[in-house]
């Protein structure tokens, strides 16, 4: 028994599909020291805004005391630019790997061996006994492989028949090959 189908991921489940892999890599201590390290750059980003936006008022020969609101107006603008800026930079690298070649044309066939992919230039190969862990969470089954894994959303994995039994024998192949 296998399933086959072909594997074209949306940003939105690539995305998802990424941060349940760094749960499952990553521990929750690890996770907070990344969160409060991400917490202390936009501080750092709030305090250079209202620096920025006094030396801009200074350039422009307006005293700080007359024009507080100005000041104000001038350092949220720079958060604000610097915050999108930085969702936008975030999100590209995904979207850069999504629309990769890499990407196109992908196939995947999930079997009692473990996962293949395959396109028309490529293939790989993955051991049910090299997959650390297999999650199923927010609409997607994760296999952990490494520091990495696989992401292979519920509406792709539906298309190969019944959703849960196919969630299932998933289970049973990767429980199995590491008795």
């Amino acid at each position: 028994m296998s399933y086959a189908f072909d594997y074209d991921l949306t940003e939105k489940e690539a995305v998802r599909g990424a941060k349940l892999i760094r749960v499952a890599v990553y521990p929750a201590l690890w996770r907070w020291v990344v969160e409060l390290h991400g917490f202390v750059i936009g501080l750092s980003i709030a305090v250079a805004g209202f620096f920025l936006s006094a030396a801009i008022l200074r350039l422009a020969g307006i005293r700080f005391s007359e024009r507080l609101f100005l000041y104000n107006a001038l350092a949220l603008l720079f958060i604000v630019l610097v915050l999108l800026g930085g969702r936008v930079l975030r999100r590209l690298p995904m979207r850069k790997k999504l629309e990769s070649a890499l990407m196109r044309g992908q196939h995947v066939a999930l079997s009692s061996d473990g996962i293949r992919f395959s396109n028309d230039r490529s293939h790989s190969f993955t051991d049910w006994r090299d997959i650390s862990s297999l999650r199923s969470a927010k609409g997607l089954t994760i296999a952990i492989y490494g520091d990495t894994g696989f992401a292979f959303p519920d509406r792709i994995l539906a298309l190969a028949g019944d959703l849960e039994a196919v969630k299932a024998q998933l289970f049973r192949w990767h429980a199995e090959a590491n008795a």
